[in-house]
């Protein structure tokens, strides 16, 4: 997708094919001066941990077992950090380079338990929790303080450190109890975050794709 900003006014998306872009002729004038109008390419980032293998197969165990739910790929599976969202392309760059200036200690993670969001309660989605966040809600912090220098919309949710399982079709309330209840002694073995990442989410039809922008070691503790 691409934005097609006026200078200082407002934004219009509009869609493309291919390399062939479906230009919006729009006559703006503003104080009687034709408006200029710039196209940008956007891309939706976020920043994440992504997990070992063991930890990957702990996880694929818990999907099972409870119907309506649309499981998440094993190998999509990742912890966010911080989720930015939509940028114009020509903010990539400079998102990465102020990722990369962060002087992180590397830290343990242990995932533990299973939750879910739950609207008004209408269940959304199943997840895996993390037993101390501490760690990750400092670096969550530090990312906020990196983008916020480059005025990226800040996020309105609370940070809470997850693993996506599963999103919710149409789930019975007794069998996600029951779920809940089975697997809430879940506990996957603690591993070493030596790393984060800045990623790339391309949605398709089959679901959302992720590329690896950037790698980002952590300092050793």
């Amino acid at each position: 997708m691409f934005l097609l900003r006026s200078a200082g006014l407002r934004e219009y998306p509009i869609l493309s094919s291919g390399a062939v872009c479906q230009w919006l002729i729009l006559p703006l004038m503003i104080d009687r001066t034709q408006t200029i109008l710039y196209l940008f390419e956007v891309q939706r980032l976020f920043v994440a941990l992504l997990l070992p293998e063991p930890q990957l197969s702990q996880l694929a165990l818990l999907q099972a077992g409870l119907p309506g739910a649309r499981w998440v790929p094993p190998e999509k599976f990742h912890m966010t950090v911080r989720f930015i969202g939509e940028v114009e392309d020509y903010l990539v760059e400079d998102i990465a380079q102020a990722l990369g200036e962060l002087e992180v200690k590397d830290f343990q993670v242990q995932l533990e338990g299973v939750g879910v969001f739950d609207p008004g309660n209408r269940p959304r989605s199943l997840w895996a929790a993390v037993k101390d966040h501490a760690p990750l809600s400092a670096l969550h912090e530090k990312c906020n303080q990196a983008l916020r220098r480059l005025d990226v919309m800040e996020e309105r949710r609370k940070y809470l450190p997850h693993v996506s399982l599963a999103r919710f079709v149409d789930v019975h309330h007794d069998r996600l109890i029951q779920y809940l209840q089975g697997n809430g002694d879940f506990s996957a073995p603690p591993f070493w975050a030596g790393e984060f990442y800045l990623l790339r989410s391309h949605l398709t039809r089959h679901g959302a794709v992720y590329e690896i922008v950037e790698e980002y070691p952590l300092l050793p503790n």
